[in-house]
């Protein structure tokens, strides 16, 4: 019998690789900034005011973060939004980019966000910085049938089971992935 060699098979448009990889990352429903860049576009849910764009959330650990509704940019589906999950860094630094008068919500005069990380756990850094020029997004987007706050709910409750499963020894099975947070271990040498 010969030997077959590997090929590439014809890549098939209706399979969404790079979407299916985003969401094995992301951890589901919600998408959390990955070492390196993530680009974003801001969006603003229907009867939301300016002021109130984002929700405080806690997650499984008893960090605070922050959710937000966006355009993955950077994603094989740049028309979706999608529920994000930030901490509290980027999140302050977004806020200073729309007190500098950039706009960040408008359909069509928006500018993007490239959020960086760098690290992983508590010794994770982030710098967020504009686009160049506005980004427009498409009239059709492709909302979430839930809204900011019930994805506040449901990250909530996702954070609890997580917590339950920890104390009791049970691996999560899926959802979110966080990382337990990394300890510093003080030195007897360390000078207060």
């Amino acid at each position: 019998m010969a030997a077959r060699k590997a090929a590439p098979k014809k890549e098939d448009p209706s399979v969404k690789w790079q979407s299916l990889l985003d969401g094995m990352r992301s951890g589901g429903a919600f998408v959390f900034p990955q070492e390196g860049k993530t680009r974003l576009r801001l969006i603003l849910p229907e009867g939301e005011d300016l002021y109130h764009f984002y929700r405080e959330v806690i997650n499984s650990y008893g960090r605070t973060k922050y959710l937000i509704m966006a355009v993955v940019i950077s994603s094989d589906e740049p028309d979706v939004v999608r529920p994000v999950i930030l901490p509290k860094t980027p999140l302050q630094d977004i806020l200073t980019i729309l007190a500098e008068g950039y706009e960040l919500f408008d359909i069509e005069e928006g500018f993007g966000l490239s959020i960086t990380r760098t690290g992983s756990g508590l010794d994770s850094k982030y710098s967020v910085l504009p686009s160049p020029k506005a980004y427009p997004l498409s009239d059709d987007l492709e909302w979430p049938p839930e809204d900011l706050d019930e994805f506040a709910d449901l990250f909530a409750k996702n954070a609890k089971d997580r917590k339950s499963k920890r104390a009791s020894g049970e691996e999560a099975e899926s959802g979110p992935a966080e990382v337990a947070p990394e300890r510093k271990k003080r030195s007897a040498e360390a000078s207060w």
